[in-house]
């Protein structure tokens, strides 16, 4: 899992660059007030003061999160409103209505670039309300405190917090308008995911290791690729490990609480020996030697596209480096 901090560093070079939005100083903040373990043994917990110390910065940076959030908003409706203040229906137009009448009077390119705006303040919105929860939680994790009942009401009744709802309906509404409501196409990828979850089920119900033979078409796809008899038997080695893991496992009852992390895979990234982690490969190894459950890492693309990717990048996995 990647930790939160180096998570928001990735996000404020890359999504973020030059926009300065204040974003809440995670891990500058985190060292300052969480304690080590060592630390906790040396002081023998934490006094009064450190605690109001530590409710004093958190409330700024709440402060400073809700502040920044409500002038960017609140510009972003103004620029709104004074695009459509000579049309009728603006009197007194809900947000959803007044949004729809600032569209008409855009370009294709001008509403791609609302999308990013609005998509930019719920990013920073929701980043930094999930920043303040998380050194709540690890505040009092640490110390034994009891801040998330004075603290984190006051953040979920924040500007940060509160809007949230109203800026995903928003980007909602805009990626309709770019053409999210084709019914056609809608149709179309509804109907081609249909096929290929069928198409999946189908090659479920067939795969049956048997692993007296070589033979597992189907079930490793590279091996179609590879005539190398030695590759094979080292894949076939391994099917055979996690199958007599399996069956051999001490406590049959608890087979179904077993769960495969990132599919059967190797740790050390061996594609030789196994399939690469969160591949459909690598969960189809678990699934057909008992172990029906199985961890994944979602990410999103900046297209918009769900994959499943552990880290930033596919380098780590790349077969050409």
């Amino acid at each position: 899992m990647v930790k939160f901090g180096k998570h928001q560093q990735f996000f404020l070079e890359h999504d973020l660059k030059d926009l300065n939005f204040y974003t809440v100083p995670y891990d500058e903040f985190k060292h300052k007030w969480i304690p080590s373990k060592e630390e906790l043994e040396e002081t023998k917990g934490v006094d009064e003061a450190t605690c109001d110390a530590f409710q004093e910065e958190w409330k700024e940076c709440l402060y400073q999160s809700s502040s920044d959030f409500q002038d960017r908003i609140q510009e972003f409706w103004r620029s709104v409103f004074d695009a459509i203040e000579d049309l009728p229906d603006s009197r007194g137009a809900v947000p959803d209505q007044a949004l729809r009448m600032f569209l008409d009077t855009l370009g294709e390119a001008k509403v791609a670039e609302i999308h990013i705006q609005l998509k930019h303040l719920h990013s920073v919105a929701l980043m930094n309300a999930e920043a303040l929860r998380k050194l709540v939680k690890k505040f009092d994790k640490t110390t034994h405190s009891k801040m998330s009942c004075h603290l984190l009401p006051q953040l979920y009744s924040s500007k940060i917090c509160m809007a949230l709802p109203t800026l995903e309906n928003g980007i909602f509404l805009v990626r309709n308008y770019m053409g999210g409501e084709d019914e056609d196409e809608e149709a179309k990828q509804a109907e081609e995911a249909q096929r290929a979850l069928l198409a999946t089920q189908r090659r479920l119900r067939k795969l049956s290791v048997d692993f007296s033979t070589d033979d597992l078409d189907g079930f490793l796809p590279i091996q179609k690729k590879d005539s190398d008899a030695a590759l094979i038997d080292k894949r076939n080695s391994e099917l055979q490990w996690l199958h007599k893991f399996v069956q051999n496992f001490p406590d049959p009852t608890l087979i179904g609480k077993l769960v495969g992390h990132r599919g059967f895979h190797s740790v050390k990234d061996r594609s030789d020996r196994r399939p690469i982690e969160n591949s459909l490969v690598a969960y189809e190894a678990c699934w057909t030697n008992g172990i029906c459950l199985c961890e994944c890492d979602i990410a999103l693309t900046k297209d918009e596209r769900i994959i499943l990717c552990h880290d930033d990048t596919f380098e780590r996995l790349a077969l050409d480096k």
